[in-house]
């Protein structure tokens, strides 16, 4: 991404030869370089983070995007994927929140469950339906708090996606 801060406006139309992002001239505001800031992270892409864990006595790098849920079920974690991989994992729930550090994919939805909201069909009342057609019970109590960070996430995805 080039971005031309200069003194001049002579040697812009040759700065866009070269696609840059935008052509500043000097001097620039504060407000000016934040929205410059703001337009260029909704470009930019995102960074393919993973997480790492042991399961079934191997390491496993799962990427975000392609993982589905966390649900604890006793000593273990299981971890589902978008390939339909299940990974049983002797990991608390603590753990999980600490390697996908609060990445805004990942809604709790119940006590010791987690989805990603990229992969949530639908929610109802009681029920949150992934797209692999997996169904997790939410809190009851914050079904309507859920329900509206679902729908919050999507709305600012489809903005990101329309200012790229």
């Amino acid at each position: 991404m080039i971005i031309f801060v200069t003194t001049s406006r002579e040697n812009m139309p040759e700065a866009f030869r070269f696609h840059a992002f935008d052509y500043i001239v000097k001097p620039v505001s504060e407000e000016r370089l934040r929205t410059l800031f703001d337009d260029a992270l909704n470009v930019l892409p995102t960074m393919n983070r993973y997480m790492t864990f042991t399961a079934d006595r191997r390491e496993v790098k799962l990427l975000f995007s392609d993982c589905i849920s966390a649900a604890s079920s006793g000593h273990y974690l299981l971890i589902r994927a978008k390939s339909g991989e299940e990974y049983r994992t002797r990991m608390t729930i603590k753990e999980f929140t600490d390697m996908i550090d609060e990445d805004e994919r990942f809604l709790a939805i119940n006590k010791g469950i987690f989805v990603n909201m990229d992969h949530i069909r639908n929610i109802t009342e009681r029920t949150c339906i992934m797209a692999n057609g997996q169904k997790f019970p939410i809190k009851v109590r914050e079904s309507q708090l859920i329900e509206r960070t679902w729908q919050n996430y999507c709305f600012d995805q489809l903005r990101k996606g329309q200012n790229a």
